[in-house]
């Protein structure tokens, strides 16, 4: 495998459609060596499964498609939020809902929690800071890579979670989406349209959201 130092995985997921529009085979080849387990292949199941959420507050519940979606881009690409709340909840098929936040490396899934537990109990004497977190305190050594970035708006220090150690389909799924390019977003929230975006505008409902994923 390469040196995962020299690698950037923002790059990779953002080459993963081409030109023509369509899911690049070659680079999706190479992405599912890259990961454990088949990891790569079902977080592109679930990336067309239609199970996956994006919830914008506040937002005008009247606004359309592209213009929702160019919220997202204009908040986790452009750095321009303007106050806006992004939350990626997966309502899987048995009813479960699940939390996903790529910006802690936190997925409230069976999967996440039980590998988390197992580098716990695995070396029990090891800080976790030391097991699952990589720094970069050089800034000549900074990568451009976002995946598993933690802290991306400091100036002085790069921290990564060591994804090799925990990762489930949920975080690799929205990593794609969030931590690559807009295209890649556009392709799946708007031309296949298999992610879906929905705005919120009420606080209530906002807050009844984090109640029901809780």
């Amino acid at each position: 495998m390469p040196n995962e130092n020299k690698i950037s995985y923002s790059e990779l997921f953002s080459e993963l459609v081409n030109d023509e529009g369509q899911l690049d085979d070659a680079k999706a080849s190479f992405l599912y060596y890259m990961f454990p387990q088949e990891m790569f292949i079902r977080a592109l199941s679930l990336l067309e499964s239609g199970e996956i959420f994006i919830y914008i507050y506040p937002c005008s519940t009247s606004t359309d498609l592209e213009s929702l979606v160019n919220t997202i881009v204009q908040t986790v690409y452009n750095d321009h939020n303007d106050g806006k709340l992004i939350k990626v909840v997966v309502q899987t098929n048995d009813d479960r809902t699940i939390f996903t936040d790529i910006e802690h490396w936190f997925c409230s899934c069976q999967e996440y929690s039980e590998k988390f537990s197992q580098i716990i109990t695995s070396d029990p004497e090891t800080p976790l800071q030391v097991l699952l977190l990589k720094e970069i305190d050089n800034v000549e050594d900074f990568s451009s890579d976002k995946f598993a970035q933690l802290e991306a708006n400091s100036l002085s220090k790069q921290r990564y979670f060591n994804h090799s150690k925990v990762i489930c389909p949920h975080l690799l799924a929205c990593s794609i989406l969030l931590k690559s390019s807009s295209r890649i977003l556009h392709f799946f929230t708007v031309t296949k349209g298999s992610v879906l975006v929905f705005p919120i505008n009420d606080i209530d409902e906002w807050l009844r959201l984090h109640v029901n994923i809780a």
